[in-house]
C-alpha cells in the first residue's frame, strides 16, 4: 500500500476499528475505497416535478466516511474538479 489519505466528515464520529481495518485492507489492491450501507429508501428520479424512474434499491448504497484514496490520485482528481468547475457531493464523486 502506497501513501493514502482518509477523508472523514465527522458526521459519524464513532467509527469502528473493523471499518478502518476493512478500508486499509481494500487499499492493498485498490486506488480508492469507501464505506457504504444498503439503501433502505425507495429512490425516485424526478424531472420537472414528475417521477420518471424508480431505482432498484438492491443496486443502491448510501456512501459514508471515511473515504480513502491513493494520495496522488485524490490530489489529481481535486485539481481536475477545480479546473472544470465540478463540485461533487462527497470526495468519492
Amino acid at each position: 500500500m502506497g501513501k493514502v489519505v482518509m477523508i472523514h466528515d465527522g458526521a459519524r464520529p464513532y467509527l469502528s476499528q473493523k471499518n478502518l481495518n476493512d478500508l486499509k485492507q481494500a487499499m492493498t489492491t485498490e486506488q480508492a475505497a469507501l464505506l457504504t450501507v444498503p439503501c433502505k429508501d425507495t429512490i425516485k428520479k424526478v424531472v420537472d416535478g414528475y417521477v420518471v424512474e424508480t431505482y432498484d434499491r438492491a443496486t443502491l448504497a448510501a456512501a459514508q466516511t471515511p473515504q480513502v484514496f491513493n494520495t496522488e490520485l485524490i490530489l489529481q482528481c481535486m485539481k481536475k474538479a477545480i479546473s472544470e468547475g465540478y463540485t461533487g457531493t462527497d470526495d468519492a464523486s
